[in-house]
């Protein structure tokens, strides 16, 4: 198939990076500013895109050529903005990205925090999905996005496969991710009703895999709780 281009590759690693979830300076100004501190201090919740509404993808079709994960850790990407809590920190545009992490505004980052192969299309050729987060402070903002390459030619954006989003308090909505992993030819996400940070219980959060199914340019999902329990 026919792709359309989105970013080129800036560079190879052959060493895997280490994930960094680590506090950015400035935490607690970026918290006032971005968030209740409630928000941090006792988890939120997230009003990402509800069961089964598409989530548009950029535009490019899936050829199918996997991209290596110390690879895709080491290039310019090109992500879909994040619409939600993180939109003032990690607009859509090109990200620079070094042991997968690239900056963003105000001291923020963005980092690549999970990476899974699935053939998205069934066209017998794993796609790339990684996992991001948009840290504002301490705190964080979710998003999927599938990548696909033709061969060595750039990376490619597909699209985004589901999004979360902070919120004060919980309202049965995805707030955060755990994990991605195939299902077949469908992208499964953990997925959590809260974000626990600062000290907060993380057993106060109800876990989740749903899977996200790609067709007609977007991704819905297609199998998998479409609620959570109430609040713990």
């Amino acid at each position: 198939m026919t792709i359309r281009r989105y970013a080129d590759i800036s560079g190879t690693s052959s060493t895997k990076g280490s994930l960094r979830r680590r506090a950015v300076t400035g935490v607690l100004g970026a918290l006032l500013v971005a968030l209740p501190l409630s928000a941090c201090a006792n988890g939120g919740g997230v009003a990402g895109a509800g069961p089964g509404t598409p989530v548009p993808s950029t535009g490019a079709s899936a050829s199918g050529e996997r991209i290596d994960e110390a690879t895709l850790k080491e290039s310019t990407l090109t992500l879909p903005a994040w619409t939600n809590t993180a939109a003032d920190f990690c607009p859509a545009g090109e990200y620079t990205f070094t042991d997968g992490q690239a900056p963003t505004k105000d001291t923020m980052t963005v980092d690549i925090e999970d990476v899974a192969y699935v053939d998205i299309d069934a066209d017998g050729s794993e796609e790339t999905v990684a996992m991001l987060v948009c840290y504002i402070g301490q705190a964080g903002e979710y998003q999927v996005i599938a990548f696909d390459r033709d061969g060595t030619g750039p990376i490619e954006t597909v699209g985004t496969v589901v999004m979360a989003k902070l919120m004060d308090e919980p309202d049965g909505s995805i707030v955060n991710m755990d994990g991605i992993r195939a299902d077949g030819n469908a992208v499964a996400v953990r997925v959590g009703d809260r974000y626990v940070c600062c000290g907060g219980d993380p057993d106060l959060i109800n876990w989740q895999w749903r899977s996200y199914g790609f067709s007609n340019g977007a991704f819905t999902q297609v199998s998998g709780d479409r609620e959570f329990p109430p609040s713990r």
